[in-house]
């Protein structure tokens, strides 16, 4: 089933056992996120982006995986 997550992967989502979940949800994500923000950041598509050289059709992708996500 396309999209279909594994238990394993599911557990990526989950906050750590150190967050402190009474704190704003903005705090939260900034915290949580930090780590997959630095990889991401420091990945050869990110690279791509920035310096002009991702594929038309890769950067279509990505403006449609914002667009869910700022809707």
């Amino acid at each position: 089933m396309a999209g279909a997550t594994t238990a394993d992967e599911d557990e990526q989502f989950l906050p750590s056992p150190s967050a402190d979940l009474s704190k704003p949800i903005s705090e939260l994500l900034r915290t949580e996120t930090t780590v997959i923000h630095d990889e991401i950041h420091h990945s050869a598509g990110a690279e791509a982006l920035v310096n002009g050289q991702l594929a038309r059709s890769e950067y279509v992708r990505f403006l449609f995986m914002l667009w869910h996500i700022y809707e």
